[in-house]
C-alpha cells in the first residue's frame, strides 16, 4: 500500500483559515472557531485536507439532521496540551506506534483540535469501523459510508498517523458527533527535522 510522503512546513494560522467549508448550509448557524493562532509543523496540504474533511463531514450530516434551524451547530476548538512524560509510556503509543517516543524527542506540546456538531450522529455499531477503508454501513442506518464520509475518514486517519498523532470519535445517535485530533508539535529549534523543511 502506498503512503503519502510528508513534506514538512511551518505555518501560523487561525482555525477558520483552514477549516471553513465553502458553502455552510442555511439550516444551521455558521461554524464557530476558536481564533487563537497556533504553530504546527507538518505537511500543509495534508493537514488542510484533514481538517477541511472533518468540518465538511460535520456540515453534511448536521444539514441532514432534523433539528430546528438555528439550533444546530458546528464548533471547532483548538487546545494546547502538555505532552506526557516518557515514564508514562502507555500513553505514548498513539504518538509513535510503540511504547516509547520511537527515536523522536519529547514534543514541546500537543495540539488538540476538536470538531463538534449537533447533527444526526453515528450509530454505535458503525463507530468501531468508521476509519476503515471501504467499510460500508447498512444504508438503512443514519450514517452511511456510501454517502461519502467513509474513505475520507480513512484518509484523515492516515494523515494523522503521518504526523505521529491520534484521531478519535465520540458520537450519540440523534445528538451529535465529536472528532478529536491530537498531534505532537516538535519545534524546529528543538529537533532537526528528518525531512526537508520549507518556510511558508
Amino acid at each position: 500500500e502506498q503512503t503519502e510522503q510528508t513534506e514538512q512546513t511551518e505555518e501560523e494560522m487561525g482555525a477558520s483559515e483552514v477549516f471553513l467549508p465553502p458553502c455552510p448550509s442555511k439550516e444551521f448557524q455558521n461554524p464557530t472557531f476558536d481564533e487563537d493562532a497556533f504553530t504546527l509543523e507538518g505537511d500543509w496540504n495534508q493537514l488542510a485536507r484533514l481538517f477541511t474533511n472533518l468540518v465538511n463531514n460535520a456540515v453534511q450530516y448536521t444539514a441532514a439532521s432534523t433539528k430546528t434551524p438555528g439550533e444546530a451547530f458546528i464548533q471547532v476548538e483548538l487546545q494546547q496540551l502538555e505532552p506526557p512524560s516518557k515514564g508514562r509510556a502507555r500513553n505514548l503509543q498513539f504518538l509513535t506506534g510503540s511504547a516509547s517516543w520511537g527515536g523522536l524527542p519529547r514534543p514541546c506540546y500537543l495540539l488538540q483540535v476538536k470538531v463538534t456538531d449537533s447533527g444526526q450522529g453515528i450509530c454505535a455499531s458503525a463507530l468501531p469501523h468508521i476509519f476503515d477503508r471501504f467499510y460500508r454501513a447498512d444504508p438503512a442506518r443514519p450514517y452511511d459510508r456510501a454517502k461519502g464520509a467513509g474513505l475520507g475518514l480513512a484518509i484523515a486517519k492516515t494523515i494523522v498517523e503521518n504526523h505521529h498523532g491520534q484521531i478519535e470519535v465520540e458520537s450519540t445517535l440523534n445528538q451529535g458527533t465529536t472528532f478529536t485530533v491530537t498531534i505532537p508539535v516538535f519545534r524546529k529549534n528543538n529537533v532537526e527535522s528528518p525531512v526537508e523543511s520549507e518556510q511558508v
